[in-house]
């Protein structure tokens, strides 16, 4: 393995330590990590919440608030095409044309 050299530590340094929040306050590394593992974790009772319910059920609200905790809990990534919060929004969308959403 190649030495690190010092800008490669500085830079990884940035990447965990500590930044700034959007009111100015310092957020430390572990707490950004806790704070990202409680996304996760709402992310996924979201999902089991919605596990076994049939698709033709699914409002367009369940499949917003899916898709906003799959992308917070992917840190502000959107959730890709075909993922479980885009079917779950084909699915409302069908849903509501219907009648049943």
């Amino acid at each position: 393995m190649p030495p690190m050299d010092e800008s490669h530590e500085h830079h990884v340094f940035h990447a965990v330590g500590p930044r700034e929040t959007y009111d100015g306050r310092t957020d430390s590394a572990p707490a950004a990590a806790q704070s990202l593992h409680q996304k996760q974790q709402n992310y996924l009772d979201k999902v089991v919440d919605m596990t076994g319910k049939p698709m033709s059920e699914i409002t367009k609200e369940e499949a917003q608030d899916l898709y906003k905790k799959e992308s917070r809990a992917r840190a502000g990534v959107p959730p890709k095409r075909g993922s479980l919060s885009d079917q779950a929004q084909e699915a409302a969308k069908m849903n509501e044309k219907k009648g049943n959403g």
